[in-house]
């Protein structure tokens, strides 16, 4: 009977200690688990953020080439209104050139 009663308090000591190691164990996979969650988090938040930098850079990039086709569409615009005015100018001078010549050949002939 001592024989058995010491090989049961034995036993009882044994599960008491591996109850104790088995919450520390619980203890330290809940903080772990903790940890790992506050992490994740933290991850998750820097992707959101550079995400929504990537999301405003992209808009940005986007409004200015927006500008630049309106202003190159502005300037090609521009340019055929000045060529026009251009040739226009060409076109009487031409035509003044003309009559000049005409005159003076005029003039050469009652000469």
């Amino acid at each position: 009977i001592t024989k058995l009663t010491s090989s049961r308090s034995q036993l009882e000591s044994s599960l008491e200690r591996l109850r104790n190691e088995n919450l520390e164990l619980q203890v330290a996979s809940e903080e772990k688990a903790n940890e790992l969650k506050e992490m994740s988090l933290k991850h998750q938040n820097t992707i959101n953020d550079l995400h929504v930098k990537w999301q405003s850079e992209v808009s940005t990039r986007e409004e200015d080439l927006r500008k630049l086709k309106e202003s190159k569409r502005r300037a090609e615009t521009e340019n055929k209104a000045l060529l026009s005015i251009l040739e226009r100018k060409v076109s009487e001078k031409e035509h003044s050139n003309q009559e000049v010549i005409k005159s003076l050949t005029d003039t050469r002939e009652e000469l």
